[in-house]
């Protein structure tokens, strides 16, 4: 009979259950990118906080930090402000990831 009649006689079960299944891709796709999201800020806030502790000296006989105008009260004012972005990404992070694990993991009981 063709594509349209098959359309038009199918039934509503199977109509509800193909948007069902692309309802349930798109949300998971959501929440699968929420967490890889929040993932990559963690990965550049952990970048952030090495580049703030690289403070070496600027060669082995010297024990002059590499900048000039070294401010301590700054740096390690920088240091706990990242520090406290990454225990907040980081519990944001557990947060998307039990959500995702609680609707979409056919594994909870």
């Amino acid at each position: 009979m063709g594509k349209f009649r098959d359309t038009l006689e199918a039934s509503g079960k199977k109509i509800k259950a193909a948007r069902a299944r692309i309802i349930s891709e798109n949300a998971e796709a959501a929440q699968e990118d929420l967490v890889r999201k929040l993932k990559k800020e963690k990965r550049e806030l952990d970048a952030k906080l090495l580049s703030l502790t690289d403070i070496h000296p600027d060669s082995e006989l010297s024990l002059k930090v590499v900048t000039a105008n070294f401010d301590a009260e700054d740096l390690f004012s920088k240091i706990h402000k990242v520090k406290i972005e990454i225990a907040n990404i980081g519990i944001e992070i557990d947060i998307a990831t039990e959500t995702y694990d609680e609707w979409f993991n056919d594994t909870q009981a």
